[in-house]
């Protein structure tokens, strides 16, 4: 390689480096190159995108010989043509390819040239994640503001729809329908309080770790005042309850195992069809304590299936069907690891609808983070 060519390799190096990091890939990556380089033409591949950018006026289909070496993962030489191809590599894996059309000595530069394209591009690659990761932070960020400020503001309004029903209690005998509207009023607003509260909590949950206060507690009673709970509120779903009928022994946190449970029958109950049954049903083996919440007349599609404990993360027929945060099952399985246990999505019954498994360890241990 003559003085000359090094010259002209080490002034492109600097001009990549200098250049800002969005700006060194597709076209732009190539005016850079020609700007250095002579050739009639220029072509590069990348695979991450499946997108070729050309620049010139190729003579001999460049694109498509840049296209073909890729998927033939080998470099490339024509004489005849003037074209020569070369595949870009990063960390031993094949990234894309660069093509060059009337490149002079393309077998002494065609190579370094495209180990420089190749920096550049991972380089870019580099500063798009890093970029959306920030904007993902920020976007979280922001999320959970906005859940934590509804949640504060509920709380006043519902205080005050509180103490108003209990002044229409006090101003006089009621009428029966006057009776049950009162009801109606204290009922919903204290079940909106219940929910304001544990938004709260799950806002509180998800930005910080969870430290579980450990007692040993009876499981099954747990899931049955739950459930009880649950049966209490106009659904227009039948919940079943199903154990052995003993105390079932553990070592948790019982607050912290009721908004888990929560999270998974109000998952239940939106994602079910009005007069469908939802089953909660436990079982005791080895030294684990099972616990299934199951809902029927909905799925949850396979593609969808490893990603629904994500943050944030919302389906899209979930997103169409019912609104929601995206962060109860993420809390909920944060709960259950807290504990020692596990939280996942029971694939074995999948045909009969869609089924939880909250699992937790019987006996006495200390809290994971």
């Amino acid at each position: 390689m003559s003085e000359g060519q090094v010259d002209r390799l080490y002034s492109l190096a600097r001009q990549l480096l200098a250049a800002e990091p969005e700006m060194t890939a597709g076209e732009e990556l190539l005016e850079i190159f020609a700007g250095v380089f002579e050739a009639r033409a220029l072509s590069i591949f990348e695979a991450e995108t499946a997108e070729t950018h050309t620049w010139g006026n190729s003579r001999s289909h460049l694109p498509e010989c840049t296209l073909a070496a890729y998927i033939q993962e080998q470099d490339s030489d024509s004489s005849v043509s003037q074209v020569s191809v070369r595949l870009l590599r990063v960390g031993g894996r094949t990234t894309g390819a660069m093509g060059f059309e009337g490149l002079e000595d393309p077998h002494l530069t065609a190579g370094p040239l495209a180990s420089l394209a190749a920096s550049a591009l991972e380089r870019c690659r580099a500063f798009k994640r890093a970029s959306e990761s920030v904007a993902a932070a920020q976007a979280d960020v922001y999320r959970l503001a906005i859940l934590d400020a509804l949640a504060h503001e509920f709380k006043d309004p519902l205080a005050i729809i509180l103490a108003a029903a209990g002044g229409i209690r006090e101003t006089g005998p009621l009428g029966s329908e006057q009776t049950q509207m009162a009801e109606a009023l204290e009922t919903e607003a204290d079940r909106l309080g219940s929910l304001a509260i544990r938004l709260l909590r799950v806002a509180r949950l998800d930005r910080e770790e969870v430290r579980p206060q450990m007692e040993v507690i009876d499981v099954a009673g747990v899931v049955a005042d739950i459930v009880d709970q649950y049966k209490r509120i106009p659904l227009d779903r039948r919940i079943a309850f199903s154990h052995a009928g003993r105390p079932l022994e553990a070592t948790a946190d019982p607050e912290l195992l009721r908004l888990a449970l929560s999270q998974l029958l109000d998952n239940a109950c939106k994602y079910s069809l009005p007069g469908s049954e939802i089953t909660v049903a436990m079982e005791s083996q080895g030294d684990m304590i099972f616990i299934r919440v199951a809902n029927n007349g909905s799925s949850i599609p396979q593609s969808e299936q490893h990603r629904i404990f994500e943050r944030f993360y919302r389906g899209e027929q979930t997103r169409r069907f019912t609104s929601g945060s995206g962060l109860g099952l993420y809390v909920a399985r944060k709960i259950a690891l807290a504990h020692g246990g596990r939280l996942d999505l029971d694939t074995g019954l999948m045909s009969e609808g869609v089924t939880f498994c909250l699992a937790l360890p019987k006996g006495a241990r200390e809290p994971e983070s």
